[in-house]
């Protein structure tokens, strides 16, 4: 069984990246995006009989366009698509998006429900809901397909969350979860006992204060922040310390 997983868009894309004004590094959407994807890809390949396939260009170099990305889906003749976004407009939380009210009112939008009840409660992030968009990726495929925006790139409470490492591999399991659970597969033993593991573990977490130089030393950030450098450009030094014991 193949599951088509997109990371929308491509490093370069125009416009697409994190408000400046809380994130100084103003971080390209398909980076964030295709930090999840890759976590779904590997949680779903780690099951017997499912391949998630990426049907966007893993390197990112490449905006690949949205009817090569459907005629891939449709010719893999993949059983259902997901693909990734952050969202941007001011608002907060996850949304999910099939084509149109009868998608909705289908199994695409049984899938849809599934994925996106799974991403907040993995999460605790602000529940949109489903949502309908005339969206090509959802559109043009001929399978179950939906849009998932799992926050929002300028948004003072989101965007720091979905910067982080923390945040993506929180996400990228609700949405493997839910593809999991719309296909009557239960969840491995191990992925269970990892979550566990990670909330114990996030518990002890010490803060760290650090910094990073590229031509120039750049503003401290926390350890709850991943993105401490400048996309593109070597990290010369780099310092740190804690902040309470």
């Amino acid at each position: 069984m193949k599951i088509g997983i997109d990371a929308g868009h491509g490093l370069h894309t125009a416009g697409k990246r994190c408000a400046k004004q809380f994130d100084v590094n103003e971080t390209r959407e398909w980076v964030i995006n295709n930090r999840v994807a890759t976590k779904v890809c590997n949680i779903l390949n780690s099951y017997e009989g499912i391949e998630a396939i990426r049907l966007d260009d893993i390197t990112g170099n490449t905006d690949i366009d949205l009817n090569t990305r459907c005629r891939n889906a449709n010719n893999a003749n993949v059983e259902a698509v997901v693909s990734i976004h952050h969202n941007a407009g001011g608002g907060t939380g996850i949304e999910t998006y099939v084509y149109n009210e009868a998608c909705k009112n289908g199994e695409t939008g049984r899938l849809a429900t599934i994925i996106n009840n799974k991403a907040v409660e993995a999460t605790g992030m602000k529940n949109r809901g489903v949502k309908t968009q005339n969206f090509a990726i959802i559109r043009d495929t001929k399978m179950k397909a939906c849009l998932i925006e799992c926050g929002f790139m300028d948004n003072e409470h989101d965007t720091p969350l979905i910067l982080t490492e923390e945040y993506a591999t929180k996400v990228a399991s609700g949405i493997a979860d839910g593809i999991l659970a719309y296909l009557n597969i239960e969840k491995k033993e191990e992925h269970k006992t990892e979550a566990v593991e990670n909330t114990v573990t996030e518990k002890r977490k010490i803060d760290v204060k650090y910094q990073a130089c590229t031509n120039k030393w750049l503003q401290d950030v926390l350890n709850t922040q991943d993105y401490a450098g400048i996309y593109g450009q070597a990290i010369t030094a780099f310092r740190g310390n804690t902040v309470r014991k």
